[in-house]
């Protein structure tokens, strides 16, 4: 499966030493990616190896949708429902192998988006949803506090 890479970082020279073919554009504006997700790109990966919050490219993913394939210690992953909007797996070679040998599978790469669509503007992730949410988990911290 071609790979695309959109941004850029210290692993790069890696990345083309691993995988020549792969596509790698740097940094676009966000109209150009917004096109890129819709006429080039199948899914989308964050495979994390150390725990992170949520990379805002699985929220674009999903939002845009296309399914993502992410990491267990993602915070992203508690977005992705595994098998049903995406592949929650192991930042391990394998197991990113297995879900993108799965995602070559068109009618299942398609089966994934729109559930991922769907379920994403259910209840899209707003900055006003976003404080609401941390508000609410404050108010139970501070309750359990008391």
């Amino acid at each position: 499966m071609p790979a695309l890479f959109i941004g850029e970082g210290p692993t790069e020279a890696d990345i083309r030493a691993a995988h020549p073919e792969a596509e790698i554009l740097g940094w676009r504006p966000r109209a150009e990616v917004e096109t890129l997700l819709r006429t080039r790109v199948r899914a989308v990966a964050a495979p994390s190896r150390w725990f992170e919050t949520g990379p805002l490219t699985v929220y674009e993913a999903l939002a845009s949708g296309l399914p993502a394939v992410v990491s267990e210690r993602s915070g992203a992953s508690e977005k992705v429902c595994d098998g049903e909007t995406g592949f929650v797996v192991a930042p391990e070679v394998g197991a990113l192998s297995e879900a993108f040998l799965a995602l070559a599978d068109t009618a299942l790469a398609r089966r994934l988006g729109s559930a991922a669509y769907a379920a994403y503007w259910a209840a899209p992730l707003t900055p006003e949803r976003h404080a609401e949410r941390l508000l609410t988990l404050y108010g139970e911290i501070l309750s359990r506090r008391s």
